[in-house]
């Protein structure tokens, strides 16, 4: 009988060995994250007041995109704040396809920061400028902003726009020009040191964050204003899974042999019927 059913179990070994590579998880399973910070006001370098932070997160479930949308208002960072005049905006997007991205910064009144489904920011800079008035000195202009995106093979990429900025000097708005690569610096009359596209990995490999201004009076020790912070990722594939895990393909291979056996059983002596059937 062993000998006999031998090709049986063979068969029923062959059959769960094909269900267990079966994989489970859809291929677009990927998980996402991403953040937005509109501004932080800090301290001696600690944090003194922030306008929040928006967090969106996909667990690759299947659902639709995650989406978190903020316009905080000034009063949220105090009476005190540098931040005088504009719009606060921070977006984060998280996508079911392991894609993420954010946006997140200072618009002029009227402005606005549109995330699109692709993860493109499209800003709107309204009809005054936004002001930073931090005593020795003031900033303001009509937009300053980061963007971030990021996908589940590790690509990741960032951008800022820092439109019309101008500084106050003796009671004279002069022109700045503003390097747009990262982590480029300047020194204003020696009394403001400013990095504009700030950039660091704070997820590890595959993530990425960026400030699109961020100032310090006198050499950064006494006050210091971050403005359009965003990150993304660090973003992971998520593998698919057997549908029959390794430890358990013997026992699959039983159940399927448990249930082949009797139907082979079944086809052998339906021969034999037949004939002794024909034969009366």
């Amino acid at each position: 009988m062993r000998i006999k059913h031998r090709g049986t179990f063979a068969l029923a070994g062959g059959l769960a060995l094909a269900i267990a590579l079966i994989p489970t998880s859809p291929a677009s399973a990927d998980t996402s994250q991403a953040t937005g910070q509109a501004a932080r006001v800090t301290l001696l370098g600690g944090s003194l007041v922030t306008s929040g932070t928006v967090s969106a997160s996909h667990s690759g479930d299947g659902s639709g995109p995650d989406i978190q949308s903020q316009n905080p208002a000034l009063s949220v960072l105090g009476a005190s704040s540098p931040i005088t005049a504009g719009l606060l905006m921070q977006r984060a997007r998280a996508n079911a396809d392991g894609t993420s991205a954010a946006c997140a910064g200072l618009v002029g009144t009227g402005g606005s920061i549109v995330i699109g489904a692709d993860g493109t920011c499209t800003v709107n800079t309204g009809g005054s400028k936004a002001t930073i008035d931090l005593g020795v000195l003031a900033l303001r202009a009509n937009a300053i902003v980061a963007e971030c995106r990021a996908d589940s093979s590790g690509n990741v990429t960032s951008s800022v726009r820092i439109l019309g900025l101008e500084a106050k000097a003796l009671l004279v708005w002069l022109s700045v020009p503003v390097d747009s690569a990262p982590n480029s610096g300047l020194n204003l009359l020696g009394l403001l040191n400013v990095t504009t596209h700030a950039t660091s990995t704070p997820n590890g490999a595959g993530s990425i964050r960026a400030t699109a201004l961020d100032v310090g009076a006198i050499a950064g020790v006494l006050l210091g204003v971050d403005i359009g912070t965003v990150t993304c990722g660090a973003n992971a594939i998520a593998p698919d899974s057997p549908a029959i895990p390794p430890a358990g393909i013997p026992i699959a291979a039983g159940m399927v042999a448990a249930v082949l056996t009797p139907l082979m059983i079944m086809r052998r002596r339906r021969p034999a019927l037949q004939r002794n059937s024909s034969g009366a």
